[in-house]
């Protein structure tokens, strides 16, 4: 059956994809023709970082990532169709070659504060800087922090070191009641961003339109975990234990089919660290959480 115009530039509209636009680093293949006859005109928000071919000129070093439309328009005969697309374009690497950076050396004493330098001297191909250093100390995430501080407790015996990991583990508990009390959230649920990367992960949303749902909760188990095992923390292994049987809850209505396919999607399915979790917990007589 022959299309109509309208017909054609509607399903050439449907049909147009031109790749994953969410991480561009490289030049776009913008056809000009569609899959169904229809003819294709491109046009750019701004030519400076991509042009109505698809030639990509990615932003300099230190600007930042930057978001533009390309807004694609179909047209057979009379009719005519546009669509939108957002494309990111990732800025470019420093091109700085560093062949060395020079060790930091400071001395300490215990209960005697120590003041950590701003700035590191860095030797390149074309000459020395000083680069802001960043310090860090264990996860970014509370509850794995909170992991760090049992096991620096279980070493040293500092008792300031073990108020802390209970202030932490008593902080993350009032945040999981909270949340079972806010609408759209499940009973047990405790986690660095709200369900929906759950929900979409489950929806088999790829990787980077969510993050690693799964990878984050396990840093959070290990925490809590390592906080009763080694501190002796009852309350993290309260709150662990209602974040397991949100998980039970949560892949038990998943067929193994499903679950397989999700864990399958780069970075937002891994799960090799939750089964850790998981096992340990039912090594605590929670044999439910083996799935």
């Amino acid at each position: 059956m022959k299309l109509t115009d309208e017909e054609t530039v509607q399903k050439d509209q449907e049909a147009l994809y031109i790749g994953n636009l969410n991480t561009v680093e490289s030049d776009l293949i913008l056809p000009v023709k569609g899959k169904y006859g229809s003819r294709i005109r491109w046009e750019s928000e701004d030519e400076r970082y991509i042009t109505r071919t698809g030639k990509v000129t990615r932003p300099t070093c230190g600007m930042g990532s930057r978001t533009v439309k390309l807004t694609a328009f179909l047209t057979c005969k009379g009719a005519e169709e546009k669509k939108e697309f957002k494309v990111t374009l990732i800025e470019n690497k420093s091109e700085i070659h560093i062949l060395d950076v020079y060790p930091i050396h400071l001395k300490g004493q215990v209960n005697v504060g120590c003041y950590l330098p701003f700035y590191v001297p860095v030797r390149t191909e074309t000459g020395y800087f000083m680069h802001e250093a960043v310090w860090k100390c264990g996860m970014s995430i509370t509850s794995r922090e909170a992991g760090t501080h049992k096991v620096c407790f279980h070493a040293t015996g500092e008792l300031r070191i073990l108020e802390k990991a209970r202030y932490m583990a008593k902080s993350l508990k009032q945040c999981q009641k909270t949340l079972s009390e806010e609408r759209g959230y499940s009973p047990g649920f405790l986690s660095a961003y709200s369900e929906e990367q759950f929900d979409l992960l489950e929806k088999y949303t790829p990787y980077p339109q969510i993050w690693a749902p799964y990878y984050t909760l396990h840093k959070i188990l290990a925490g809590l975990l390592d906080c009763e095992k080694w501190a002796g923390i009852s309350e993290a292994l309260e709150i662990a234990d209602k974040i397991g049987e949100w998980i039970f809850q949560r892949l038990n209505r998943l067929n193994q089919g499903q679950r397989l396919k999700m864990w399958s999607i780069y970075i937002a399915g891994e799960f090799g660290g939750i089964n850790e979790s998981c096992q340990r917990m039912n090594g605590k007589g929670t044999e439910r959480f083996l799935l």
